[in-house]
Formats: C-alpha cells, structure tokens, sequence
C-alpha cells in the first residue's frame, strides 16, 4: 500500500505541474481579452496531456532522421494553436524495434497501450525494405486500438522503375490504411493527382531555418573560380551523406577542388543528430550540391539552389520543389538550378494545416465525441 500511495502522489504532482505549466503558456501567449484567456484555460483544463507515441526511425548518424519526428516540434505546434491544441508527451518509438524481440507478437504492436495515438513518421519509410515489415505491423493496428497518423512520410525505393515512374508508386496498405476513420495520412511526396496530402517534413519547424537569413557579406568560405555572368560569384558547398548506398556526390570532391570550384574545407557531412550546425554550414553558400534528401531540402528552405548527384531513390522523384539533378557539368547546372523563395513558408503553412487536422482528430478521442 505504501508503494501504491507513492505512485499514486507522483502522479498527482505530475498532473498539478502540468496545470501550472499550461496556465502559464496562457498567460504568456493569450494576450487578448479576460474573456478569450477564460476560455483558454477552460480548454486547457479538459486537455491535459496525453501519451503519443512516434514511431520513426532513429538513426543517430544521420540528422535528417533525427529531426524528422512530429513529437519534437509538437510543443511549438501547441503554443500556435493554443485554442485547438492537444497537449501531449511523446514516447519515441525506434521503428526497427516493431515486430522484433523483445516485441514479437500475433498482435498489432500490442505493448502500445489500447486507445493511444500513434504518429508514424516522419522520413523516408515507405517501400523500403528495411521498414516494410514494420510498416505493415503499423498498419493493421486495429482502428479500437487508437488514432493513426502518417506525417510526412515519404517514398524510399531505390528500384529504377519506381524512381522514373510517372506518378508515385504507394505501398497497396497505406491506400487502405487511409479509409478508415481515425486515421490521417499525410505524405511529403508532392503528385497533385495522388489521394494522399502533400505534408513535407516536419524538420521545416525547426528554429535553425527561421528568417532573417545571414546577409552575404557575413558569408564566409572560399568563392570559386565561377561567375555567374551577372557579376556575382555563386559559392558552391557540398554536404556529404552516412547512407553508403547515397553518398555520389563525395565521388566528385577530388576532381572539383582540382578545377578550383570549391576547397575541401566546403565540404561537411550530415551525420550526427543535431541539423543546427549543418543549416549553418548551408547558410555559407549560394549553391548546394549534394545526395542526401534532407540537404536539398533544407537547402532549398533557404533559399539556394540545390544540385542532386544522382537520383538513387524515388525520394527525390516527387520533391515539391524539386533540385536540379547533376548533368555532369557543374557550372552549366549552377546556371540552370532555381531557387524557390517561398518554399519556407509553403513547407510552414502545409505543417500547420495538417496539425490542426491531427489536434481535431486526437481532440474527438480525448472528448469521447463520435469520429
């Protein structure tokens, strides 16, 4: 009994704390009338947090993975749309650990407690071997079993006839996956014919990408023997990519540091789980050229232009603002390459739609209202 009575006082100072922190968020973020923070902390008091669990994969060599989790950025989502937020603590989920030991089971991810939202993304999970078994234990979770969202998942084959197909080639379970009631699928592959919702990867939240961007003359790195005609040098940087089977860009470093393009200090890779550091080193230049998604694509928020050595994966296929794939001449494709200007704030806008779909979703579970 002891034992008991302490947990059960844990759990009543955890509920108290979060009391205090949400009318705190109010104070600091309804700066409006008596009456609208009245109805915020009422909100807020028949919300209290709930229990997601994000399953994504977590690959600690790779930035782009490790910042690519709704769960992370979900506290920033909530102080934005305080009114319709679900507050909620995350449980990260490695997605390699389902349907293996200690997990095996005949059931659907059975240690995932029934009734609770599973959030499924973000990255490229979709037809990839590695993750075709537990996308598929995923999927055939019983809609009893809880809330389903795919957020910002995205196509990942790296098989020829999937990467030149002329539309998206999706696994037959997220189609049907998708018809039931209490499932919200939004995929980063942009088809405006496909069924699915174009909703990029949520790394777009993060706070390294927010504007005001570094002026040029603060840019620092060695300018490349390339003008581009207009009387400006366009600096060129390379990142570097862990996926081994991803990685032909570094292919090319030797023979363009040769011909004066860039210097090996231009080069940086994208391992490790922090992205801060490698928006930095993307600020620095004017041109990208790279193999890795998540580089083209936080370069491309920043508003360079991206050069794509290789498409080897059907995850560059249907980018919504898609790089400029390497021809072989370097400096004919810097001239050719575009950049998108407003890609950050259509990135932002779609996130935020798709939040307040997910916040209604989860909000009808927590009030018991019929789907």
């Amino acid at each position: 009994m002891p034992q008991r009575d302490s947990v059960r006082q844990r759990r009543q100072h955890a509920l108290f704390n979060n009391v205090v922190i949400s009318l705190i968020v109010i104070s600091l973020c309804v700066r409006t009338s008596p009456l609208a923070r009245l109805a915020a902390t009422s909100a807020l008091w028949r919300k209290l947090p709930i229990r997601i669990y994000n399953v994504h994969c977590m690959n600690p060599l790779n930035a782009g993975d490790m910042c690519s989790a709704p769960m992370q950025y979900w506290d920033g989502l909530c102080r934005r749309m305080i009114l319709s937020a679900v507050p909620a603590r995350g449980q990260m989920v490695h997605i390699n650990a389902l349907g293996k030991e200690p997990f095996q089971s005949q059931q659907a991810v059975p240690w995932i407690p029934q009734g609770s939202p599973v959030i499924v993304g973000g990255g490229g999970l979709l037809s990839h071997a590695n993750f075709e078994e537990p996308m598929l234990t995923i999927a055939q979770r019983c809609e009893e079993q809880g809330p389903l969202v795919f957020w910002g998942v995205g196509l990942n084959s790296y098989s020829r006839g999937d990467i030149v197909a002329a539309s998206p080639v999706l696994p037959h379970y997220l189609t049907e996956v998708a018809k039931r009631s209490n499932v919200l699928v939004g995929c980063r592959d942009f088809d405006p014919s496909s069924q699915f919702r174009w909703v990029p990867c949520v790394s777009c939240l993060h706070e390294s990408l927010d504007p005001p961007r570094v002026s040029r003359q603060f840019f620092f790195g060695t300018l490349p023997a390339y003008d581009d005609g207009a009387g400006c040098a366009e600096r060129i940087g390379m990142l570097t990519s862990t996926v081994p089977e991803g990685n032909h860009v570094a292919a090319h470093l030797d023979d363009w540091v040769k011909r004066s393009l860039l210097n090996a200090t231009d080069v940086l890779s994208n391992a490790g789980t922090d992205m801060s550091p490698i928006v930095e080193f993307l600020r620095r230049y004017d041109v990208i050229v790279t193999s890795s998604y998540h580089a083209a694509y936080w370069s491309t928020l920043l508003g360079k232009k991206v050069i794509v050595v290789n498409v080897w994966s059907s995850k560059f296929s249907w980018m919504k603002h898609p790089p400029t794939v390497y021809s072989g001449d370097l400096l004919a494709d810097v001239v050719r390459a575009k950049r998108f200007p407003n890609a950050l704030e259509e990135c932002r806008e779609a996130t935020y739609g798709f939040a307040r779909d997910v916040f209604a979703l989860l909000g009808r579970r927590s009030t018991g209202q019929p789907r």
